[in-house]
């Protein structure tokens, strides 16, 4: 479990089994003597009749802070040179990308005003730069010159993610608390993607449901309003209706849950050569390590809570069938609508974000949300439960996926697309839009 200090209070980071009782729904009591481990998360709703629609808007960006970086550095030899923490305040009163003395993260402290990042290290990453453009935070980008001043571009190489690195890079700043973050950007988190707070970086803060047309998360495609942050209050519950909306009951206290804009890759497209697509849960950065196991919706069995969540059968992970029981199929986590599960084999998609949460049941294009698997027939759904339908009766676009159906629960007064009980899944049309 990660953790960090902000404010005075703690803030954990939503992790697998962070949100593992979420299937139990809204009647789920905390702390159940279920054994099974894994995401257990509820599709609320969304696999009859996914409720949610409308296309991305366009939205707007917000101006980044305006401190000019400060002078190189000169202290000793650069370690890895993948970046240095912040400088000093700038002369405009933001902070700017500096570099540490000497440390493995890059090169030497700079003057009050901030360092520079350090050279590159001895495995040739490079170093983290200032940014000297107009790109805001959460913007995807390839150099300093695609980030606002006071940012930096976090690479589609730069293994500074534990370990992975942004789809399609990322503009974005180390950081030790959100009002670092704040600074540059209002509502942003400092996100900790390492453990115990290591490699911490701003990310933009979003909100899940209705926005009112504004695009979420700049509107990419391969980052989702993710839940990001838990901020456990003193508050007692026995279930989430204990709770107030947008928190979640665990370990018997209602923890309220900080959404925000986190890598979310479809797939190896959105990974820079030689680095894969992470897709176990909550996860989406791009890593040298190339992920295998079952693909989207075929059968896999629970880890047990006591065991690592990952590697398991699954090149998502295993998310359980039921409350009890350790029986689940392989799922990946996405952004709703977004095509989702990437097949390098075919060169086409597995599915399409249609299933959605506890947390997103009123959903807009961008929230977290789960993949729904392509299919072609009801047996291809690898799910007794489930059928093949048309999504509101027209298929799928034959040339990015894999079948022109998607897997619904089943619903014998509806036929499927092979004949059998299915589901006219009518309620997502309003996201044909958003494909």
């Amino acid at each position: 479990m990660k953790q960090r200090r902000d404010r005075g209070r703690a803030s954990t980071r939503v992790g697998f089994f962070s949100l593992a009782w979420l299937a139990l729904g809204a009647a789920a009591a905390c702390g159940n003597d279920d054994t099974s481990g894994g995401p257990k998360i509820v599709i609320a709703g969304s696999a009859t009749q996914p409720h949610f629609g409308g296309s991305a808007g366009t939205g707007s960006t917000i101006p980044s802070g305006s401190g000019a970086a400060g002078a190189p550095g000169s202290g000793p030899e650069a370690g890895s040179g993948v970046g240095g923490a912040p400088g000093g305040s700038g002369a405009a009163g933001s902070t700017s990308i500096g570099g540490d003395p000497g440390s493995s993260s890059g090169g030497s402290a700079g003057t009050a005003d901030g360092g520079s990042a350090g050279a590159a290290g001895a495995d040739g990453t490079p170093p983290l730069l200032p940014g000297t453009g107009v790109g805001t935070l959460g913007r995807s980008c390839a150099g300093p010159s695609d980030c606002a001043v006071g940012l930096t571009c976090i690479t589609p190489k730069h293994l500074v993610l534990a370990g992975a690195a942004p789809p399609h890079g990322l503009c974005s700043a180390p950081c030790t608390s959100n009002d670092e973050c704040t600074q540059r950007s209002p509502d942003s988190l400092c996100m900790p993607f390492g453990a115990d707070g290591d490699g911490s970086y701003c990310v933009e803060g979003c909100s899940f449901g209705p926005t009112g047309g504004a695009a979420k998360c700049h509107g990419r495609r391969d980052f989702a309003c993710n839940p990001a942050l838990l901020e456990p209050s003193a508050d007692i519950c026995n279930g989430i209706e204990d709770c107030a909306q947008g928190e979640l009951c665990i370990d018997g206290f209602c923890n309220a849950v900080s959404p925000g804009c986190l890598p979310s890759c479809r797939g190896d497209l959105d990974c820079a050569p030689g680095l894969y697509c992470d897709q176990s849960f909550l996860t989406g950065t791009c890593t040298p390590k190339k992920p295998t196991g079952k693909r989207l919706g075929e059968p896999c069995t629970v880890p047990l809570a006591q065991e690592p969540e990952e590697p398991d059968e699954c090149i998502g992970f295993c998310q359980a069938d039921g409350t009890s029981g350790r029986a689940g199929h392989c799922a990946a986590t996405c952004g709703l609508a977004r095509e989702c599960a990437w097949d390098p084999a075919s060169g086409k998609f597995d599915g399409v974000c249609f299933y959605s949460s506890v947390l997103t049941t009123d959903g807009e294009v961008g929230d977290f949300g789960f993949c729904t698997p392509a299919c072609g027939c009801s047996d291809g759904c690898k799910d007794q439960t489930l059928a093949c339908s048309l999504l509101s009766g027209s298929p799928l676009d034959s040339q990015n996926f894999n079948g022109p159906g998607l897997c619904f629960t089943s619903d014998p007064s509806s036929p499927d697309m092979c004949g059998a009980g299915g589901t006219s899944a009518s309620g997502a049309g309003g996201f044909g839009g958003a494909l």
